[in-house]
């Protein structure tokens, strides 16, 4: 009987051990200044590789800088507050509504993407073609026009879509992002309609962000932040940030075949940003380390299209940006749920978690 006594006293000790830990790396944060709408980003381009791709394009963003300018959309629905940069239509700043910066700042909502110096972390989708002139074409100014530069999710709407169009000789680009009521799921499509000729190219999805600065870990909370990919072959593996700028890596590891279903994410404490392309189809997956700026790409590839003379098709994924809602993130994609890494703990967490459920479900009310 002492025996267990004991042992209940050091289990409780335990616990709120790990609470004090889980309370001193939420009240440790930064806040983040919010970001300078200036600077803009490529997108790869049509090379061999989707790495070459990407470089190339990198190393042309500040001649495309300086010779095409470029507008930031704002969409605001219940849940989210981004920008939409018409150059490349990226994704380039994002806050989460309903979620504090930290418990020190519980007025200042989370920023999840932005492009300062502290954090630079945005999503980038776009188009690659060898043989047909495409919008993030090295040589173009990839600049979409939008016909507002305001959306808002209205009282009542359950979707808003927001469509950014590009067209150059006779080729259409309509690249649509839908927005969904209480939604952390963002649908992604491009549209594009060939001119007289077939139209020949892929569908690029990739999240591009610099490694944070080191501090607050600990031996028992998990705070991992890097890549993730899955696929239903290899399941869910971490990309670290060496790995992504180990050229090779993905080669050497067998991960840059090309996988059906599966997705990549950018995962941090509490919060993901992901690409989910379309189940159906089949994705090449690909790494970067842009080493002038310090900045770690992971993004897939689709397969090719071509579109005849006149005719149209669509390309389509889905973007994931919000917090870890381990059920909600179950039923986007399989496996997608694997990003709430409960670390060494994964043993006792995983049980405790569905035992906090269960009561919450119950009282509603976690302190039970």
């Amino acid at each position: 009987m002492e025996n267990q006594r004991s042992l209940l006293y050091l289990s409780f000790i335990f616990i709120l051990f790990v609470i004090w830990q889980a309370w001193q790396l939420d009240h440790s944060s930064k806040v983040v200044t919010p970001p300078p709408q200036t600077m803009a980003t490529a997108t790869p381009q049509a090379m061999d590789t989707p790495e070459a791709a990407t470089h190339t394009a990198t190393q042309s963003a500040a001649v495309m800088e300086s010779q095409a300018p470029h507008k930031f959309v704002k969409v605001v629905t219940d849940v989210l507050d981004l920008e939409i940069d018409t150059q490349g239509g990226d994704v380039s700043h994002l806050i989460l509504r309903k979620y504090p910066q930290d418990a020190d700042h519980m007025d200042q909502p989370f920023e999840l993407f932005a492009k300062t110096d502290s954090l630079f972390h945005i999503a980038q989708s776009g188009l690659v073609s060898k043989t047909s002139v495409v919008p993030d074409n090295q040589n173009q100014h990839a600049i979409y026009e939008s016909t507002s530069e305001q959306y808002r999710l209205a009282e009542g709407q359950d979707q808003l879509e927001v469509e950014l169009v590009w067209q150059q000789d006779q080729v259409k680009v309509q690249k649509i992002y839908t927005f969904h009521r209480n939604s952390y799921v963002i649908d992604v499509d491009h549209v594009v309609t060939a001119g007289n000729a077939a139209w020949t190219g892929q569908q690029y999805q990739q999240l591009k962000r610099t490694k944070p600065a080191s501090g607050n870990t600990s031996f028992f909370i998990n705070t991992y932040t890097g890549g993730v990919l899955y696929n239903n072959e290899d399941k869910y593996k971490k990309l670290t940030f060496d790995a992504l700028a180990n050229k090779e890596y993905l080669r050497e590891k067998n991960l840059d075949k090309a996988m059906a279903g599966g997705w990549t994410a950018m995962i941090q404490h509490y919060f993901l940003a992901a690409w989910v392309p379309e189940q159906g189809t089949t994705s090449t997956p690909y790494s970067l380390y842009i080493a002038s700026d310090k900045q770690y790409v992971l993004g897939m590839m689709s397969p090719v299209k071509t579109i005849n003379a006149g005719e149209h098709d669509q390309f389509h994924s889905r973007l994931v940006v919000g917090p870890k809602l381990q059920d909600k993130l179950a039923v986007i994609a399989p496996g997608l749920e694997l990003t709430v890494d409960y670390g060494v703990l994964t043993i006792l967490a995983k049980p405790l978690f569905w035992l906090l459920k269960f009561f919450h479900n119950q009282f509603a009310n976690w302190g039970w």
